[in-house]
């Protein structure tokens, strides 16, 4: 994993800028600096801006966004590329994009094509490549844009997805912890108390059982959470594995969102290609290679191959291995005669079957959670005031 590194470096023209940087050691971070035309003065490690970056390895997309639809209206109104990314190294609050506009600034003033810039200022490939196949064509402006919607309709997409299981997982955290501090202070406060009121106390097994439960997690309090953490630390781990993923795919509709979902970005990013002239050969492995479904990945490397040696793209993807969906939608792009206004249909239409799926799925979720939240009422009083109001009613 990378490091953060926060620097002090002079730019080609003699000004002085900071910034932070993310490389895998010292070293590469002044070999990155200076790829990118400034000459290093001081670099620092910097550990929150490394825990920063853990948590997000790559750009903010609605940042990403942001900045290609402003640098896109500035290019269409006239300004020049530097004046837009100089005015976008204000706002933007993502470490990782400012810095990579810093150095695509640089690359540009020090005389580098816009495609040169991104490219070694670390943009993602897809994007450098529509830009550079419209740069000819004076439409680098329109390009950019483009890319900017692009990326806001599919992250609102992906966000409206993962809404639907954040309050279940918000439930689970809570639940995590709230047992673990009933038997760290609320269980020995609640004996504490029994122990004062004098009273016999005659426990039912369940009750003898919980206090068992606490007097042994309390004679080593650290080992137990280190357990206690580490054990549901491996199933959230394990949520987020292939097998589980392979797991969900068992569940019809599950799989049906997780499938339309992936070919909606991926075949919207195959369009943007398309219509930049990229080889469709070429369009489909770069789209492959972001595929988040390993079938997904699959499907665009063979319809890649297929395209290479001369077979048309609507027999290509016909072959590939693609669901059935995806073969009638590029069938009929093909059919219609205009290739890209066809893909983009299809993926209309795959976004809002993922809107319809995922309206569904948030209804099951809000009785998830009532029934989820029920459970931990229920939970709540076991681990509270139940053993306190059995044990007193033993002794009436």
């Amino acid at each position: 994993m990378d490091i953060a590194y926060r620097y002090t470096a002079k730019t080609s023209r003699g000004q002085k800028i900071t910034g932070v940087i993310h490389a895998q050691n010292k070293p590469l971070a002044f070999s990155k600096l200076k790829k990118g035309g400034f000459l290093p003065l001081k670099v620092q490690a910097s550990v929150g801006d490394t825990l920063s970056g853990w948590l997000r390895p790559s750009f903010d997309k609605q940042e990403l966004s942001r900045l290609y639809i402003t640098v896109g209206r500035r290019l269409k109104n006239g300004k020049s590329l530097v004046e837009g990314l100089e005015a976008a190294s204000e706002y933007i609050q993502d470490n990782r994009l400012r810095q990579a506009v810093l150095m695509m600034r640089q690359s540009v003033l020090d005389g580098q094509s816009e495609f040169q810039s991104m490219q070694a200022a670390g943009f993602p490939r897809r994007d450098t490549l529509v830009i550079r196949s419209t740069a000819e064509t004076g439409k680098t402006g329109e390009s950019f844009m483009a890319l900017g919607d692009e990326i806001a309709r599919i992250e609102a997409l992906r966000r409206s997805v993962a809404s639907t299981f954040r309050m279940p997982a918000m439930m689970a955290v809570f639940m995590v912890l709230f047992v673990w501090a009933a038997l760290m202070f609320i269980a020995p406060a609640t004996m504490s108390f029994l122990k004062q009121t004098g009273l016999k106390l005659n426990f039912s097994p369940l009750i003898a059982s919980y206090f068992k439960l606490v007097a042994l997690f309390h004679k080593q309090e650290v080992v137990s959470s280190v357990v206690y953490f580490g054990l549901f630390g491996s199933i959230g781990y394990f949520l987020r594995t292939d097998s589980f993923k392979a797991f969900l795919d068992k569940f019809k509709t599950l799989r049906t969102l997780s499938v339309k979902s992936d070919h909606a970005a991926l075949w919207n990013s195959f369009a943007l290609l398309y219509d930049a002239a990229v080889p469709a050969r070429e369009a489909a492995v770069i789209v492959g290679d972001s595929a988040k479904r390993a079938d997904s990945k699959q499907a665009f490397l063979k319809m890649a191959k297929m395209v290479e040696s001369g077979r048309s793209l609507e027999d290509a993807t016909a072959s590939a291995g693609f669901p059935q969906f995806v073969v009638s939608g590029v069938s009929s792009a093909a059919s219609g005669g205009d290739m890209v206004a066809g893909l983009n249909d299809l993926v209309r239409n795959l976004e809002e079957d993922v809107r319809v799926l995922t309206g569904v799925l948030q209804e099951n979720a809000k009785i998830a959670s009532v029934l989820a939240m029920g459970a931990g009422v229920l939970i709540v009083f076991v681990f509270t005031y139940y053993p306190m109001i059995a044990s007193v009613m033993s002794n009436v």
